[in-house]
């Protein structure tokens, strides 16, 4: 095994849990329950080395060749090319029910692991071998032949192992392996929440062992809310106009282009038309915006935006959402979202109604709050956030952001006022006096 060398998982976000993916050589143990994507965890381990001209094979118990290309072009794994080119082999072995066919496909396996330069190998699921093989016979074929054939040729191999809801026990020594690796789905809510650990890993320390994952059109992302490495910085030369000339001079200017805003405030303050005013008024700019709304429907904001002045015209620069939170497990959640994001390129982004998500998830929206920070910081796209928090400065998601809009209501027995200020503004000078904000026939305006 050569220690120096690490390669990728085809997983980005597990490559950089592991300080770079698997090491060359080593054996990774894949157990799970039926439904977590273990054979589509492998196949992105095979694919990406396809793509960087190393030769695989899978050996599978489970189903045939056509199935799996068809079922993996679906993800964006097209093996096809691969197998045309030689630089995959698929081995079915859907029917092999006797001890002696199972050794004679290992001692074929092994063969070919000679004779092709083989790097990576997949076996599904390798509890196969174990039900057909008596104990003690399988446990030499497979360390004494199998494992000791692949770590001496430096070939990284998966074998997946089959992990029923209603037990513990995966049926293969773990003692055997480098690397075990657990996927589990659990149900809440409705939904299919699933969480890989990582139970065991030679030569590698973590202090972090289990993570949520989506299964998304592009294969398997992890979800890591606390691992990410902030990267990105707002711009101190270049601002984006609220569409209020009161308000940007309250910020020394306007926002600054490429930081994370939090505008918060009680029910009916008015979070989501100064939000609404300022995605018209830099769409109106030419910038890109997207909306994204968890507490309205999308026909329902976008008549309302419609009833703002700025609106005619900036319709194509503009992209409204309307999500339910309550549809989505966290992961799914931040990765169909960011796929949204990415496809469109935004220079704003507006994420209106966090509440909601503090209400189904709890403290968990905070960590995906900060993703989104730093996401957008990553794409250097400005990002407002919107909220009904009471905690100013005290609640860890104003920590969090670069600038804290706060709105207030004060309520009397004849009137309603609102107040407007600014609590923060990392890189900018601000305001300190509280303005009343007032909404008319006319619009809104400060005084």
């Amino acid at each position: 095994m050569k220690l120096s060398e690490r390669i990728s998982t085809g997983i980005k976000e597990l490559d950089e849990i592991l300080g770079g993916g698997f090491y060359r050589g080593s054996i990774v143990l894949l157990a799970g329950n039926p439904g977590t994507g273990k054979t589509i965890f492998a196949s992105q381990f095979l694919y990406s080395g396809l793509k960087k001209g190393e030769k695989c094979v899978y050996l599978s118990f489970a189903e045939d060749l056509n199935g799996y290309l068809f079922r993996m072009k679906r993800l964006g794994f097209d093996f096809k090319p691969f197998l045309k080119s030689d630089k995959f082999n698929f081995i079915p072995a859907p029917t092999v029910v006797s001890e002696d066919s199972v050794k004679g496909l290992v001692e074929e396996l092994i063969e070919l692991l000679y004779e092709n330069n083989i790097k990576r190998v997949v076996i599904d699921p390798v509890t196969a071998i174990l039900d057909v093989v008596p104990l003690e016979k399988s446990r030499s074929l497979l360390h004494s032949g199998l494992i000791k054939a692949l770590k001496s040729l430096g070939i990284t191999g998966i074998f997946i192992a089959d992990l029923p809801y209603s037990t513990e026990t995966i049926g293969f020594e773990e003692f055997l392996v480098d690397t075990v690796i657990i996927m589990r789905m659990q149900i809440e809510k409705g939904l299919s929440r699933r969480i890989m650990e990582i139970r065991k890993t030679r030569f590698f320390a973590m202090d972090y062992i289990s993570f949520e994952y989506a299964i998304t059109d592009k294969g398997i992302r992890l979800y890591l809310p606390y691992l990410y490495e902030m990267k990105g910085c707002y711009s101190t030369g270049e601002r984006l106009s609220t569409g209020l000339k009161e308000l940007d001079e309250m910020l020394g200017g306007g926002l600054l282009k490429g930081s994370s805003i939090l505008i918060f405030g009680p029910s009916g303050s008015g979070k989501t038309y100064i939000s609404s005013l300022v995605a018209l008024e830099n769409a109106a700019k030419n910038n890109n915006v997207v909306y994204i709304s968890f507490d309205e429907p999308r026909e329902q904001l976008l008549n309302f935006m419609k009833s703002i002045s700025k609106w005619k015209g900036v319709e194509e620069k503009i992209e409204v959402y309307s999500i339910s939170p309550a549809l989505f497990t966290l992961s799914n959640l931040y990765y169909y979202i960011s796929n949204l994001i990415s496809e469109k390129k935004p220079d704003l982004i507006i994420l209106d109604g966090l509440t909601s998500l503090k209400r189904i998830f709890g403290k968990d929206f905070l960590g995906f709050s900060r993703m989104f920070i730093m996401y957008s910081k990553k794409l250097r796209s400005t990002l407002i956030l919107t909220d009904m928090t009471s905690k100013t400065l005290e609640d860890e998601l104003s920590n969090m952001v670069d600038t804290v809009i706060m709105i207030s209501l004060d309520i009397t027995e004849d009137s309603v006022k609102r107040r407007i200020a600014v609590l923060k503004n990392r890189g900018s000078w601000h305001e300190n006096s509280v303005k009343e904000l007032v909404f008319g026939k006319e619009g809104v305006m400060i005084k």
